[in-house]
């Protein structure tokens, strides 16, 4: 199962008549508040999944991805591939413009995929050699192997999106991007930035693409005169500030206080695809390397009982039956072949395998966060689950950025809470989590040969059958075999918005403001 400007001012006016007529509506001030706050809109290095909200609003890519996870196209509107795959040339839109009104062509574009090589901790899945301009508008890039660039090129993650060549070449290695210098070619610009409030305005030079909105493609229309982010850690603020009015939209409404306001007539609620909440083993913390304790691990745990904690008891907006590394909505890459192995707790086999294994009672420490109150719930849970069959667990409750420092230095814990926002293409695993040499897995200790041999020959294959296949049985293999993680569900985020904020997106992977407007 799967499962010139002043001409496009006078355009403006004129579309936003005729739009009035058929429902959207330019103008307005939508005012957005945000639990997670980014430290930096630096997307090219930033992975946190707040600076995602300010990506597709400040920029644009090459290409990107759409709806049905498929890579569309952006500032390219057209790629041809080589006979033996190794060189794109992509052809650019003409009409782009920077904020600072400068044209943006293949300089532009060579110079930020140049900087983003440089900086990204995606750079090592590429195997670009050249970034050729054969013209203004024509860029040309050669690859030492095949890989996955256009999928690699779409992701969310670190995108690659596209500023001034200007700005690029002023940039020392991993130099961070002042505010000043966030000049992109997306609907809208950036106006100010404190470390409580972002204002973005419309980018008025920004023309179109025809068609509706599609995920981070399509039309993306900047209805709204202005968007202003305010940073509200607090989830009770948010949804107070919600109810009063003070916010027009809030990001992970708090399903602990759901009840109190679902039936309001005057706001409206959009779910979207949120996390898939996931257990690290530490494999260099003994007795964590020990492979029938991991799968002991893995049979105890339930996952319905975990995803009916992390909703405070709104099991609607999970998923504990589905063993795959994607949501049920990316039909082209999720699997059902590891659901039979997965999600319920087997008592049989979990005395099995710690009968196997060389744990003796010991107590094991498991690092989790009330930042994020999805991990702390499901660690509770998970902690009960495994003290049922003996296995002694001990929670260890820190602020999210001291956890993540414990994380990064593999000291004292044997399980940490974490959870991976969803990926567009299998290619987004492969640093992240799977390879021997992919982030987590070089901070965990975790490497499996036969994992890795898959891995390396999904990066060579363009044949979607085979890559589907390919990664069917790297699911099976996380899931039965040798683990490094454990999946505990899938999670939706319910955000809440004033009913007169339309066009916001629903069963995506995060909320956009381009084709959204105010009707009032």
């Amino acid at each position: 199962m799967r499962y010139g400007r002043y001409a496009w001012l006078l355009v403006l006016v004129l579309v936003g008549v005729t739009l009035a007529v058929c429902g959207q509506q330019y103008g307005g001030t939508l005012t957005v508040a945000l639990g997670g706050w980014p430290s930096s809109l630096d997307t090219h290095s930033m992975s946190t999944y707040a600076v995602r909200y300010f990506d597709g609003l400040l920029f644009e890519k090459l290409v990107t991805t759409n709806y049905e996870f498929d890579v569309a196209p952006q500032m390219a509107t057209s790629w041809e591939v080589s006979g033996d795959g190794l060189t794109y040339t992509f052809h650019l839109r003409t009409d782009r413009v920077f904020h600072d009104g400068s044209a943006c062509d293949a300089e532009d574009v060579k110079a930020s995929l140049e900087r983003f090589l440089s900086v990204s901790g995606r750079a090592s899945s590429f195997a670009i050699t050249a970034i050729n301009v054969i013209d203004s508008y024509t860029l040309e890039i050669v690859n030492s192997r095949l890989t996955h660039l256009l999928q690699l090129l779409a992701d969310q993650n670190q995108g690659m999106v596209i500023l001034p060549a200007e700005i690029m070449s002023t940039m020392p290695g991993a130099g961070v991007i002042l505010d000043e210098q966030l000049i992109g070619t997306g609907p809208y610009k950036l106006v100010e930035r404190t470390m409580e409030k972002i204002t973005l305005a419309r980018h008025d030079a920004y023309i179109p693409e025809e068609g509706p909105t599609s995920g981070y493609g399509g039309a993306r229309t900047p209805y709204l005169d202005e968007i202003i982010f305010v940073a509200v850690p607090e989830a009770g603020a948010r949804i107070a500030g919600l109810e009063t009015g003070e916010y027009d939209y809030i990001e992970n409404l708090s399903l602990a206080d759901y009840d109190l306001v679902a039936d309001n007539p005057d706001l409206g609620f959009d779910s979207i695809m949120a996390w898939m909440p996931i257990i690290c083993f530490n494999v260099t913390n003994e007795p964590m390397g020990d492979i029938w304790l991991r799968r002991a691990i893995n049979v105890a745990v339930g996952s319905a009982e975990c995803m009916l904690a992390a909703t405070f008891g709104h099991p609607e907006f999970s998923n504990s039956t589905n063993a795959s590394l994607f949501f049920e909505a990316q039909e082209k890459w999720v699997t059902d072949a590891a659901d039979p192995y997965w999600g319920e707790p087997n008592p049989a086999l979990v005395a099995e395998y710690l009968e196997k294994s060389s744990y003796n009672g010991e107590v094991l420490t498991f690092i989790t966060s009330k930042d994020y109150p999805f991990m702390f719930e499901c660690a509770v849970v998970v902690q009960d689950q495994l003290k049922r069959v003996g296995i002694n667990v001990e929670l260890e409750v820190l602020e999210w950025s001291t956890a993540v420092s414990r994380f990064v230095k593999d000291e004292d814990w044997h399980f940490f809470s974490t959870g991976f926002s969803p990926r567009a293409f299998p290619d987004a695993y492969q640093i992240s989590l799977l390879s021997t040499g992919g982030l987590n897995a070089r901070r965990t200790g975790w490497a499996n040969a036969a994992i890795d041999a898959l891995v390396e020959a999904d990066q060579v294959t363009v044949d979607y059958e085979t890559r589907y296949a390919i990664w069917e049985t790297i699911t099976v293999l996380l899931r039965t075999y040798d683990l490094n993680h454990i999946k505990l569900g899938n999670l939706y985020a319910l955000n809440g918005r004033q009913s007169y904020v339309k066009g916001t997106s629903q069963n995506y992977s995060i909320s956009h403001f381009f084709g959204v407007w105010i009707e009032k």
